[in-house]
Formats: structure tokens, C-alpha cells, sequence
């Protein structure tokens, strides 16, 4: 009889600690499962995990301030920071520009009906920042764009722009840097129709080297054919194994330089700029002010000024007093820091 009650006993404490075991389970399941509530839907983890093609919301970067289609006009004058200009469009829709990386290329939204319909959003060039994202990135996470097109008319002839038309992005890159430029968001449509609609930036009858005033045989991404062309005083293999070569200018103590790689690719190209050269004026009209400006000259002096758009592959030297352009340079399209290694033997200081 005592044996009984002694399993009876044991049966009920084993009972009560089973129960005990089971609450103390689901008051831990619950705490862990608030914690993940009270993230964050889309935390900005640089912008290396986002987006699955699964993706319903349309969301392509933590910049992004809009879901086309969904966002109302009355969310984006509410939300949307810096908000520079509104403009109304010629189909009925408006457009907002808001402040972004570069003066001369604010962000923006448009709106049709009350909803957004697209949004550009200029990514920043510092790794650290928030938003900032390779083009490897993108088709890693997406696949394969439906089509690329080779030509920017803000950014410069070696720039491309990926289209996934199907998933409502498109975004304009650096294939030399892998860098990201801008993104677009819109709502799906065809290749075709997102080029019509969203494309004014495309441009696929640019030429090589097109952003240089100065006209020469020998542009950026061409092929030196001789070692011997016409005017060179001098030629050196750097350590690196590019060849540069000095060749006559129209000053004699400052001789245009050529720089090819290993190919005999030209890589950068700079030119004195003849006495009919356009103004400091006319340049920053047609290409927009530059993002990096260093004051003075090793060769010029102090009354000089660069003006470098290492994104975009160009730069010139000008006279702050009489605002002439005095030397044009252009390069492949590279991160500012890396200009200023490579050819910045003419900057006497940091912007």
C-alpha cells in the first residue's frame, strides 16, 4: 500500500513539473517572438540581403521613400524631406524634386491620380553610407537584367542603365567601378515603355569620349594603334604596366599626356585647351556644377581652379579670374579617391 501511494505521489510531482515546463515554453516563445515583431520590416543591411524576386512591396533600397501605385500624394508632402521643387507634368501627373548627393541631379517623385508612379533616388558613393550598393549586388539578388543600355547623358557614355521591367526597377551604374548611380522605381511595364516614360537620361548615340571638348584620334577607350603617332616627345611604362605617353601641346611647357592600359587602351587624357575654349560658364551649363572642386594649381598657380566629375569621367582646369577653361581631362569613370591617386599630381591641396 505505501509502494502505491509512493508512485501516486511521483505521478503528480511528474505531472506539475511536465505543466511547469510547458509555461515556462511558452512565456520564452512569446518574449522572442515580440522581439522579432518589434523589428524593423526592412532594416537597412546595406543593401546586401533585400530583395527577393518574391518581393510584393516593390522595395528596392532603404532610400526608397515611395511604393508605386500605392504611396499617395498626400504621404509624399508629408514625408518626403528637402522637397525643392513641384512641377506639373504635361500628362496631369506632378513632379517632385527633393535634395540629393549632386546639386545638378535632385531625387524625385512623380505622382498620377493621387499615386506615385516613379521614384529616382541617387545612391551615395561612400561604402559606409546608408543606401550605398554595387551592381553586382542588384543581379546577384535579381538576376540578369531584360536589357541593358550603354549611354547616360548626365553621367557620360560609359554608363549603363539595367532594366527589370517586369519588377517595376531600373538603375543606372558605373560597369567599371560596379557602382550604383541612381535607382528607379516604377510601376511593371515593357522595356519599351519605361524608355519612353522614364528614359530621358538614355542615350545610345553617344560617342567615345564625348564629354571631352577638345576633339583628338586618340579618346578614352580607344586603341593606340603606334607607339609613334604624331608628336610624342617621350614614352614610359609606369610601374603598373601602363604606358604614358607626353606628346606636344599647344603650350610648350605643359605637353598633353596619354595613358593606356596594358592593351593600349586609352584610360586618361589630358589636353590643353586652345584660346577658342568654352567658358567656365558655358561648361557648368552644359554639364551641371561639379562635386569636387580643388582651388589652386601645382602648374597654374592659385588663381586656378579644378573641377573634377570622377563619376562620370571628365574634369578641366580654369582660370578663377578670367573664367577660361585652360586644360580638359577625361579618364575612366572612377571613385574621386581614386582620381586623386592616380592623376591628382596637379592638386596642391584637398577640396
Amino acid at each position: 500500500m505505501f509502494l502505491l501511494e509512493l508512485i501516486k505521489k511521483h505521478k503528480i510531482i511528474a505531472g506539475i513539473s511536465l505543466l511547469m515546463f510547458i509555461i515556462v515554453g511558452m512565456i520564452i516563445f512569446n518574449i522572442f517572438n515580440i522581439k522579432r515583431s518589434d523589428s524593423p520590416a526592412n532594416p537597412d543591411l546595406g543593401i546586401s540581403k533585400f530583395l527577393p524576386s518574391s518581393n510584393q512591396n516593390n522595395t528596392f533600397s532603404s532610400l526608397q521613400k515611395t511604393v508605386p501605385g500605392k504611396t499617395t500624394v498626400q504621404d509624399v508632402e508629408r514625408t518626403v524631406p528637402r522637397i525643392l521643387k513641384k512641377d506639373v507634368l504635361p500628362g496631369g501627373g506632378v513632379q517632385y524634386s527633393f535634395q540629393s548627393e549632386l546639386i545638378s541631379r535632385p531625387n524625385q517623385i512623380q505622382t498620377k491620380n493621387g499615386v506615385a508612379v516613379f521614384e529616382k533616388e541617387l545612391i551615395p558613393e561612400n561604402p559606409s553610407a546608408r543606401g550605398y550598393v554595387l551592381i553586382s549586388t542588384y543581379i546577384n539578388s535579381l538576376g540578369k537584367p531584360e536589357k541593358i543600355i550603354k549611354g547616360s547623358n548626365f553621367y557620360g557614355w560609359s554608363i549603363n542603365t539595367y532594366v527589370y521591367p517586369n519588377k517595376g526597377f531600373a538603375f543606372i551604374g558605373n560597369p567599371n567601378t560596379d557602382e550604383v548611380l541612381e535607382i528607379h522605381i516604377f510601376k511593371p511595364l515593357s522595356v519599351e515603355d519605361y524608355v519612353k516614360m522614364y528614359g530621358e537620361d538614355i542615350n545610345q548615340n553617344l560617342q567615345l569620349h564625348n564629354d571631352d571638348p577638345i576633339s583628338n584620334i586618340y579618346d578614352v577607350g580607344s586603341i593606340i594603334k603606334t607607339e609613334n603617332f604624331r608628336g610624342v616627345q617621350k614614352r614610359e611604362v609606369l610601374k603598373d604596366g601602363r604606358v604614358k605617353y607626353v606628346v606636344e601641346s599647344i603650350n610648350p611647357a605643359r605637353p598633353d599626356i596619354f595613358i593606356t592600359d596594358k592593351s593600349g587602351i586609352v584610360v586618361y587624357k589630358r589636353t590643353i585647351a586652345p584660346n577658342s575654349s568654352v567658358s567656365l560658364t558655358e561648361f557648368v551649363k552644359l554639364y551641371g556644377q561639379a562635386k569636387w572642386i580643388f582651388k589652386g594649381s601645382v602648374f597654374y598657380g592659385v588663381n586656378s581652379v579644378m573641377y573634377i566629375y570622377a563619376d562620370r569621367g571628365f574634369a578641366f582646369v580654369a582660370s578663377s579670374q578670367s573664367n577660361v577653361i585652360q586644360e580638359n581631362i577625361s579618364f575612366i569613370p572612377m571613385r574621386i579617391e581614386d582620381y586623386v591617386n592616380k592623376y591628382g599630381d596637379d592638386i596642391p591641396t584637398q577640396p
